[in-house]
């Protein structure tokens, strides 16, 4: 068997809203700067980043349910869910930027399937930026 301990996982799926698109450079980049701040707090929680996926087959106005990009956290428990939301929907109005203006994310959480990863010899360490 393995010698690690599995840990509970959540993918995080998210597309862009039309305020988005139609927002400035400036604008962008102030939203974005609020995005990671807000995933360095999930990290502060315990959670631990996998990986990210953009999805580049897509470009142009946002268009139905399909999802623009994607993570992968393991995180402590799935009872933290919904904390880790709240900054990201800030029906409080306490954060700087309101994410859910300009994001739509959902979430699934699970578990490893601990026998493929096992047979596989994973979870491996993506392909560092720059290496290939």
């Amino acid at each position: 068997m393995s010698n690690w301990t599995w840990q509970w996982r959540m993918i995080v799926r998210g597309w862009f809203r039309e305020s988005w698109i139609d927002a400035t450079p400036t604008r962008r980049d102030e939203i974005f700067a609020a995005w990671i701040d807000i995933h360095r707090r999930w990290q502060a929680l315990g959670c631990r980043l996998i990986l990210t996926m953009d999805d580049v087959s897509a470009v142009g106005r946002p268009a139905g349910s399909r999802c623009n990009f994607y993570s992968v956290w393991e995180i402590p428990d799935p009872g933290v869910v919904r904390e880790l939301l709240e900054p990201v929907w800030d029906e409080d109005g306490q954060e700087a930027i309101r994410l859910a203006e300009y994001f739509v994310l959902e979430t699934v959480v699970g578990k490893p399937i601990l026998t493929m990863e096992t047979e596989l010899g994973g979870p491996l360490l993506a392909t560092a930026p720059g290496t290939r």
